[in-house]
């Protein structure tokens, strides 16, 4: 025989279609960085403490955001970076004339490319005659046309890829097949030279080389020219397209530049080659982040769930796919059914992945919605888009995903708030998603709000206050029509839950009054008698309206009175809460009045 552990356990129950402990200030902050310990719940409540620590990486500056502006505290988990391979979509052969030639894609994009290929003149694969030209952007350029000969692979220069195509096969004149790539984590995309002296170049070969350690928009610029091996030469870098820079720096008798974020090695290098470089030459070069797996943000979840932290929700930080963010909110969602009081009732913020740079904003929109179209999870919460904003660290003003503005928002507001309430304010004046010439440059819900209806947290204006920007709203990846629909709905049965447990777990190993044997009131023997039940519905109805009064609309406590206690040592009970509403929308008519029509009424 085994005994069970005393314990209190509470499972929610979904009430169909259509909150906060200590706690909720505190979170989890899990990803890649370039130093510390792995798998190690740290406390974290100092940006210095945070990068003494760990370093530098997505991790740490979307930690250090978090703190700039609420300055709460954080457990930080690292864990290992792990390679994300480099997507290529199937072919689509649809405009071409016989599909059985069958083009086959090989090789490891250098980017995100948009490729058609089109045939002006046709022939049949194998034989002289047949002419192509490559498109990388979706049709918006092309090469020249080329004689594809008596050869069979195409290689679009720079990319990376090799198309081959199979012998023998007809190509009739203006057909073509198009496919798109993304590129890997953690790599160096396309890289650009740029000349000052167009009539006579300066002659000395740049390359960016390294695995970087967080996404990056290096631009590496000559300040003062020279010949390489010689010193007199300086430079300067940006790693966020130019807006802030490091430098004038010597480059003496270098030829390596090691490029740093801050303090730390973001693990590029510039190289020059021997020969001569002119007053603003440079060489730019995009970079993708680190990714992760989500047997390793599993991992570090089972960590602090086995740890002494309290915390609110987690952070999962780093670009997910659908699948990805899938099994993490699974891991989530299975912490909330352990029993034996072991039950953790949180949540998970992530990402979905960047708008590839030759990808259409419906594109990107189109292929993200298919993406995370099966994933349901009334514990998840996944950001879609990005805003340039301002690392408390470095001063720089990187891209960064909706997820690092969305999390502090949800510590600074009540557990009850929603994150897209516009009374509360616009968001940081640093956010921005648009340019200094203020063209739209990322998504904003205003404009189209696919991403929004498709569950995804998204960033929005509103028409007469352009310039400001908002949350739209705290969208959980639930189903749709589900009461469990927004960020404020979870965090507050969280927290009841957490309440409604510890109330309970003080009546274990308590002794009650049960109803005697023959009693001639109709009540049940050996069920709690009726004082001792009352009083456990006043005790939980009580403590979860002081804690939740001003998150909840109404709460009712119901101890179950046929549980014979006497003999299973069980009391069942149930808490049903009335959430508060969320107004979604709002509808109003204007018109001029009538006179003549109000002379005849009256």
């Amino acid at each position: 025989m085994t005994l069970p552990l005393p314990s209190a356990d509470v499972t929610e129950v979904n009430s169909g279609p259509i909150v906060t402990g200590p706690a909720d200030k505190v979170y989890v902050a899990i990803g890649p960085c370039s130093k510390g310990p792995l798998f190690t719940p740290t406390p974290i409540s100092s940006q210095t403490t945070l990068t003494s620590t760990f370093g530098a990486g997505p991790t740490v500056k979307a930690t250090a955001y978090s703190l700039g502006k609420v300055g709460s505290s954080v457990v930080f988990i690292r864990i290992p970076a792990t390679t994300i391979a480099a997507t290529v979509s199937a072919v689509d052969e649809s405009g071409m004339t016989n599909q059985a030639v069958n083009p086959a894609v090989t090789g490891t994009p250098t980017d995100s490319y948009h490729v058609i290929v089109d045939f002006p003149t046709g022939g049949t694969t194998g034989i002289a005659g047949i002419m192509y030209r490559v498109s990388l952007d979706g049709g918006e350029t092309y090469t020249s046309a080329t004689a594809l000969g008596t050869g069979l692979t195409i290689a679009p220069s720079g990319t990376g890829l090799t198309i081959t195509l199979v012998t023998g096969q007809a190509i009739t004149s203006d057909d073509y097949f198009s496919f798109y790539t993304l590129p890997a984590s953690a790599s160096i995309l396309k890289q650009t030279t740029t000349r000052s002296n167009v009539s006579s170049p300066s002659t000395s070969v740049l390359a960016v080389t390294g695995t970087p350690i967080d996404a990056y928009e290096l631009i590496f610029e000559v300040v003062t020219g020279g010949t390489v091996g010689t010193a007199g030469i300086t430079y300067r870098y940006s790693l966020d397209n130019g807006n802030t820079w490091v430098g004038p720096l010597r480059l003496g008798t270098a030829n390596t530049v090691q490029i740093n974020d801050g303090d730390e090695d973001s693990g590029l290098d510039v190289t020059l080659a021997a020969g001569t470089l002119d007053a603003l030459d440079r060489i730019a070069a995009n970079t993708t982040a680190p990714g992760f797996q989500a047997s390793d943000v599993a991992t570090a979840i089972e960590a602090v769930d086995d740890s002494s932290h309290e915390f609110g929700f987690i952070h999962a930080v780093g670009s997910a796919s659908g699948s990805v963010a899938g099994s993490v909110g699974g891991t989530v969602q299975n912490l909330s059914t352990l029993d034996s009081g072991n039950a953790t009732y949180t949540m998970v913020v992530m990402s979905a992945r960047d708008r590839g740079a030759a990808e259409t904003p419906t594109e990107w929109a189109t292929r993200l919605i298919s993406d995370y179209e099966l994933v349901t999870n009334n514990r998840l919460s996944v950001g879609a888009g990005y805003a340039r904003i301002t690392c408390p660290v470095t001063g720089r003003r990187n891209r960064r995903p909706v997820a690092w503005v969305l999390v502090p928002e949800m510590v600074r507001r009540p557990v009850a708030e929603d994150p897209g309430r516009k009374a509360t304010g616009a968001l940081s004046s640093d956010i921005r998603i648009h340019d200094d010439d203020n063209n739209l440059v990322e998504h904003d819900a205003r404009v189209d709000s696919s991403l929004h209806g498709a569950r995804f947290v998204t960033l929005r204006t509103y028409k007469n206050n352009k310039g400001a920007i908002y949350v739209t709203r705290g969208n959980l990846m639930n189903a749709e029509g589900d009461r469990f629909d927004r960020i404020p709905k979870r965090r507050v049965m969280n927290g009841i839950d957490d309440i409604y447990r510890q109330v309970l777990e003080e009546q274990l190993e308590n002794d009650m009054f049960t109803n005697p044997v023959g009693a001639t009131d109709g009540s049940v023997p050996g069920a709690l008698r009726e004082e001792d039940a009352s009083r456990l519905e006043r005790e939980v109805e009580s403590e979860v309206r002081t804690r939740f009064g001003n998150s909840i609309s109404g709460v009712r406590v119901t101890v179950d009175r046929n549980e014979v206690t006497a003999t299973t040592g069980v009391i069942r009970s149930r808490v049903e809460v009335d959430a508060l509403a969320y107004v979604d929308k709002l509808v109003g008519t204007t018109t001029y009045s009538n006179p003549a029509l109000a002379a005849l009424r009256a």
